[in-house]
């Protein structure tokens, strides 16, 4: 580990403190003081079944969802048929249902085995629904922001500025794709949203920028695709970052702060690695090698071995 990330693994090796002193876990308290009773035999089957149904009643649930949208007939190769039915189905909708049957099943499961009567597992199960209240609060105050930033055209703009840029500077296009794509997910708290902004731009000013050079134009399309990522990854408004920091239990800036070096470091080696050689013309296959020996070498360097 390095950075903040070995700093707060050190701690809860040393003093067994899995949360630093001030930090604010992303569930309420309630949650976290849940232990089992020491007369109970904890079975593995327990937490598998719930979450096989889950898993399986989310596929069921997209097909039967789907089908049910799908108003004309589907043609085509099996496939084809279902990734349509499957983009029709409503995910919130059956994603809710199928934890729903989940939670149903692990109450039955927990009942049979005279584990707790069904009155104290509702009850159990109200209190984990309380901790969800404030991951949340915390999501729509994030969609809110990444809305007025949006409005604002913070992410227009510079595309706007990377369209007027020089031809002197095509070289470095892929990595200034990558670097925007960074920003523009950082600032919005959406990957999925800057591929749509990004790649619209970056297939034609790539194909203009390289004559046509087909390594060139996907080194330009990666880099919207992992600029994006990074930026999401790093963001303390994207829903998948306040959604890990509510699983894991953990200080919602704290799980930024530790994931921070890890994401920048990668990015400094895919630019210095990998989009400035490919900018320069070097081969794919020359570089991807390197990349991979700069990654293990740079790990090698800063990170340092956590006692037990």
């Amino acid at each position: 580990e390095f950075g903040a990330m070995y700093k707060a693994e050190k701690r809860a090796r040393k003093t067994g403190k899995v949360v630093a002193e001030g930090s604010e876990p992303m569930v309420s308290s309630e949650t976290t003081e849940l232990e089992p009773d020491n007369n109970i035999k904890l079975r593995v089957r327990n937490a598998v079944i719930p979450i096989l149904t889950l898993i399986i009643g989310s596929f069921v649930g997209f097909y039967l969802n789907g089908l049910a949208n799908t108003d004309t007939v589907v043609s085509g190769p099996w496939y084809e048929k279902l990734g349509i039915i499957f983009g029709n189905s409503d995910a919130s909708i059956v994603i809710f249902q199928a934890a729903l049957l989940a939670g149903i099943v692990a109450l039955i499961m927990g009942s049979v085995q005279s584990i707790y009567t069904i009155k104290e597992g509702i009850e159990v199960w109200i209190k984990g629904m309380k901790s969800l209240l404030i991951t949340g609060v915390i999501l729509l105050l994030a969609w809110s922001l990444s809305g007025i930033i949006k409005e604002l055209g913070t992410s227009y703009y510079l595309v706007q500025t990377v369209e007027k840029l020089p031809e002197y500077m095509n070289v470095l296009l892929p990595s200034i794709i990558f670097i925007l794509g960074s920003i523009i997910s950082f600032a919005t708290g959406t990957s999925y949203g800057t591929m749509g902004i990004l790649m619209p731009l970056a297939v034609p000013i790539g194909f203009a920028a390289s004559g046509g050079n087909s390594e060139f134009m996907l080194a330009c399309v990666s880099a919207v695709l992992s600029g994006a990522i990074l930026g999401d990854h790093c963001s303390p408004i994207s829903d998948t970052t306040i959604l890990s920091s509510m699983g894991a239990a953990c200080d919602h800036v704290d799980h930024t702060r530790t994931q921070l070096p890890y994401a920048f470091t990668v990015g400094i080696i895919a630019i210095v690695f990998g989009y400035i050689p490919i900018g320069l013309g070097i081969n794919i296959w020359v570089v991807l090698p390197i990349s991979i020996i700069a990654t293990i070498a740079t790990l090698l360097i800063l990170g340092k071995k956590v006692e037990e």
